[in-house]
């Protein structure tokens, strides 16, 4: 616990210190580093919080904390997006080694993240277009095949009677061979 007391500003615990009850300070420091790290285990681990189940289990009970908790994950969504978009554009600083020594520095850029951002940001011009529509029709047809018979003629007499009770099915449309028919698939 005490790498997750570390991440705690002494500013948060001031405030702490003047805050409401046991819960009301536990949600408060969980809420703030959820927040601020962008990290749900560390921030459940410091506020004392067995594990991230304990505290689904506070939001489904508590409306107020699921709307704050909601809120918190929308900032620390919002870190997550600014530094891909930092690493995408100013790229992170890497030493260049040579014959086991540093010999200078480079800046790496990252084309997955920027390509994750362009697909998102603008999804009608970077999107993956995988998804396809399907509507298909088909005409079953169910043959009754009769009990076994005894001999060639039981069987027919059989028969003759099961095709009698069948209903026929309109003979199926024509296609020309060449013919376009539009077909949509849909995956979901």
């Amino acid at each position: 616990m005490t790498d997750a007391l570390a991440v705690i500003n002494q500013d948060h615990f001031d405030v702490l210190v003047l805050a409401g009850t046991l819960s009301e300070k536990r949600r408060h420091i969980f809420l703030r580093l959820l927040a601020e790290t962008a990290n749900i285990a560390l921030a459940a681990e410091a506020a004392g919080y067995k594990n991230t189940a304990a505290v689904r289990k506070v939001a489904r009970d508590d409306p107020a904390f699921a709307a704050a908790l909601e809120a918190a994950a929308e900032a620390a969504g919002d870190i997550l997006e600014a530094e891909a978009v930092r690493r995408g554009k100013q790229g992170i600083k890497k030493d260049v080694w040579y014959k086991g020594e540093i010999v200078g520095e480079e800046f790496v850029y990252s084309d997955s993240l920027l390509a994750m951002l362009l697909k998102a940001a603008k999804p009608e011009k970077y999107a993956e277009r995988s998804k396809v529509d399907s509507t298909t029709n088909i005409k079953v047809g169910i043959a009754v095949i009769p009990m076994a018979a005894r001999s060639v003629e039981e069987w027919e007499r059989q028969s003759i009677g099961v095709h009698e009770n069948q209903v026929r099915l309109p003979p199926p449309e024509p296609v020309i061979e060449g013919e376009f028919v539009p077909v949509k698939i849909s995956r979901g």
